[in-house]
């Protein structure tokens, strides 16, 4: 199992009617004990995150699936208009089948 990860997150105000929300999250790796893990045998990069899935009060609002060209330090930016406050889930998979969840609460404007 992996050290839990540095995930951080940012919104840009508080749910107003028809007002848009932009959601910036960053999620910081931790440290490898083997960089050579890294990499797969033909050498190539293999992502520390494979996957990616936001939701808000329960409703899928974005989903991405992570290939080897993202780094290990991924950051990611979205907006959503919510009608109303609520929680905002945020999942980044790991490689090795592990996740990362975090939650906020988008605010009243």
């Amino acid at each position: 199992m992996s050290a839990a990860a540095d995930i951080r997150i940012r919104l840009s105000g508080p749910a107003a009617p028809g007002g848009l929300v932009e959601v910036t999250t960053l999620a910081l790796a931790p440290p490898l004990a083997d960089p050579a893990a890294e990499f797969d045998a033909d050498g190539l990069p293999v992502p520390h995150y494979v996957g990616f899935e936001a939701e808000f009060d329960g409703r899928p609002l974005w989903r991405a699936v992570l290939g080897p060209g993202v780094s290990r330090q991924v950051m990611l930016v979205f907006s959503f208009r919510p009608d109303r406050p609520g929680p905002l889930t945020l999942r980044w998979r790991r490689r090795d089948g592990g996740v990362e969840t975090r939650q906020v609460s988008v605010p009243a404007g």
